[in-house]
């Protein structure tokens, strides 16, 4: 995942951020959302909640 983040970010694909940080923000946050039981949030809610959420800080950071 890391690599492949950095890769975009070189390639321009993406915008400049903090890719080893981001990389370990996306997993151990994915891996609480999905381990605990949310029985009132289906799998699309939290998959969507984690792609807003991911998406919308890799582009407030790389703003700053």
């Amino acid at each position: 995942l890391e690599k492949d983040m950095q890769i975009a970010v070189d390639a321009g694909i993406v915008p400049n951020f903090p890719v080893s940080m981001m990389t370990s923000a996306m997993i151990s946050s994915s891996i609480d959302i999905f381990s605990d039981s949310h029985d009132e949030y289906s799998t699309e809610a939290r998959v969507q909640f984690l792609g807003d959420l991911f998406l919308g800080g890799i582009e407030r950071i790389s703003k700053k």
